[in-house]
């Protein structure tokens, strides 16, 4: 049930003599597992036929390897996948399709007896922005020659919190504030957005969204908006003070002003 080589003839010096021997079991014996003993024979030219026995383990593909991630930070670029032979034999050709929410990447490789192998593969950075960090899970389809098999790995995404904030002002008499606050990071992150009034422009000021609080200090008002935002979310606020009404009273205080001084400044002509 076994094939060998080398075939053929070759000399054997005296002493002890190393060399590799190969062994080429017949398909319908890899339904089975675990060692299998078989004969061979060496016909020595002046020494006649010499017999014996050689055990040969047959492993499943999925036990012929184990496969691990290292950890992933969210502003790596590339990620070191592991891959592990786990036999006491020579394994080439081995193709290997890693595959998950992360990457997707195909590698061709050999290995020697107990070699690990790492394999830099890279992110897709565009497919990662609104995950959360945690523990994923990655597969690796393995082929060899007709046999395949299918792995699975975990791979721990790193926690980073960043969160960006831009701040927009528009308009001089209708005034329109726009705060943002987005989360580039890739864990949930309550954020909080404030902004201050006095009390009389919070007379004339609107808001997009309601205030979570309301606080008065002295002349001023402090208003404050909160919310939990996830990888990738933003949160807005907008309010809007219309300055028209104060502009137009002041005006009004501008112009009596003037009509008094000039009406107290008029000139008295007194006729005898």
């Amino acid at each position: 049930g076994v094939a060998m080589s080398p075939k053929g003839t070759f000399k054997l010096p005296p002493g002890i003599t190393r060399m590799e021997v190969k062994a080429f079991p017949r398909s319908d014996l890899f339904k089975q597992s675990g060692p299998y003993t078989f004969q061979y024979h060496l016909n020595g030219q002046d020494t006649g036929i010499f017999t014996d026995t050689l055990s040969i383990k047959i492993v499943p593909l999925a036990e012929a390897f184990e496969v691990k991630a290292a950890n992933l930070h969210p502003e790596d670029n590339n990620i070191i996948l592991r891959v592990k032979n786990l036999q006491n034999a020579n394994i080439d050709n081995v193709t290997i399709d890693f595959s998950s929410r992360f990457f997707n990447s195909e590698k061709k490789l050999s290995f020697k007896p107990y070699e690990e192998i790492n394999v830099s593969v890279i992110v897709n950075k565009e497919g990662i922005q609104k995950l959360v960090a945690g523990n994923y899970i990655f597969t690796a389809l393995i082929n060899i020659g007709n046999a395949s098999t299918k792995m699975e790995g975990i791979l721990d995404y790193l926690e980073l919190q960043n969160v960006s904030v831009r701040k927009n002002t528009d308009g001089l008499v209708i005034r329109t504030i726009e705060a943002t606050k987005t989360n580039k990071g890739n864990v949930p992150v309550t954020v909080q957005i404030e902004a201050t009034k006095n009390i009389l422009t919070r007379l004339f000021t609107v808001h997009s969204i309601p205030p979570a609080t309301t606080k008065r200090e002295g002349v001023l008002v402090k208003y404050s908006w909160e919310k939990e935002i996830w990888p990738a979310e933003s949160f807005t606020v907008s309010y809007t003070t219309n300055y028209t009404f104060p502009f137009l009273m002041v005006l009004f205080v501008i112009v009596i002003a003037v009509l008094v001084r000039i009406y107290i400044r008029t000139a008295v002509v007194v006729t005898k």
